[in-house]
């Protein structure tokens, strides 16, 4: 049994579900989840916002062994959206190859995760899109004060020389 979440769309990537070594289970999705708003927000008339979001649920700690949310990771602070493919990629290889069982709690599994999200994230980013983003150099005098026709032949060909 799961904390009520609407999950409006998963886009297409399925929940994972594992035990860890201590035999607590752990599911993760990935969903466009509603902002949980408090009472007085409400009574202000706040409406509640959706957000992309991996969720992680573990029954870690509870007696009645039904499933609470742990931790969120939200897009665009922790992760960049493009990144979700190789982010459920490392997941299901943790499932396929039982690397799920290397953790002995919750803590451990988390932190794990929570570095392997980082790491694709750094990553996500190809050289092409990385020079889109360059500033422009718009006054290259300024930019290069050393005068390098020393260096080069680009005045072999000018009268004179």
């Amino acid at each position: 049994m799961f904390i009520d979440d609407a999950f409006i769309d998963n886009a297409g990537f399925d929940p994972v579900e594992f035990e860890l070594a201590n035999g607590n289970r752990v599911k993760i999705a990935f969903a466009k989840f509603w902002e949980r708003l408090t009472d007085l927000a409400r009574r202000a008339g706040e409406q509640p916002g959706q957000f992309y979001a991996i969720r992680v649920y573990s029954s870690e700690g509870e007696l009645s062994n039904q499933m609470t949310v742990q931790f969120e990771f939200r897009a665009n602070h922790e992760f960049g959206l493009v990144v979700v493919p190789r982010i459920w990629e490392w997941l299901e290889s943790l499932t396929e190859n039982r690397g799920h069982l290397k953790y002995d709690t919750f803590d451990d599994f988390i932190e794990e995760f929570g570095e392997q999200i980082a790491l694709l994230s750094d990553s996500a980013e190809d050289a092409v899109e990385h020079f889109r983003h360059l500033p422009e150099v718009t006054d290259p005098e300024s930019f290069d004060k050393v005068d390098d026709s020393v260096f080069n032949d680009q005045n072999e060909n000018e009268p004179g020389t």
